[in-house]
């Protein structure tokens, strides 16, 4: 795979198209974003890709627990293999990957707080390509936070 697959924050998609011109902004996120024409900054929207909205819902009424976070995660990944959408919008990011796209996949969610958007590369990318790391983890605009991420 010659492509490289990225996440990152939506509020940062002006930032991300200055600095990283090359790379396919796609979001993430089950509505398109109020503060963001999507069509007209040229970003991707793949909305198979997020949680549905009772999952979404339901996880954050509740305490953010390490429990509810894997409980997330569980139904999340369940979702993702049986949902046709998100098979079609895998499909998709795998074929551009193999193209030799750089990709980011955007979500709202800070950085420092748990979110789909980071389930996703081990979702879309087989075991081998993790291991030959096309994924190359979040990229952010704010260093305090990045020093907080475990990649």
């Amino acid at each position: 795979m010659r492509g490289q697959l990225f996440t990152g924050l939506i509020y940062d998609y002006a930032k991300l198209k200055a600095e990283y011109p090359d790379i396919l902004q796609i979001c993430v996120m089950r509505w398109s974003p109020r503060f963001i024409n999507l069509e007209k900054n040229n970003i991707l929207h793949f909305p198979g890709l997020s949680p549905p909205a009772k999952l979404l819902k339901a996880y954050q009424k509740k305490k953010k627990t390490e429990k509810n976070w894997k409980d997330f995660v569980g139904k999340m990944v369940k979702h993702l293999e049986r949902d046709g959408f998100a098979k079609d919008d895998r499909f998709t990011i795998r074929y551009m990957l193999m193209a030799g796209t750089k990709i980011i996949l955007l979500c709202h969610e800070p950085m420092d707080e748990d979110c789909h958007r980071r389930l996703l590369p081990h979702y879309i990318l087989t075991e081998d390509e993790l291991d030959a790391e096309v994924y190359k983890g979040e990229l952010c605009f704010d260093e305090t936070i990045q020093l907080k991420l475990d990649w």
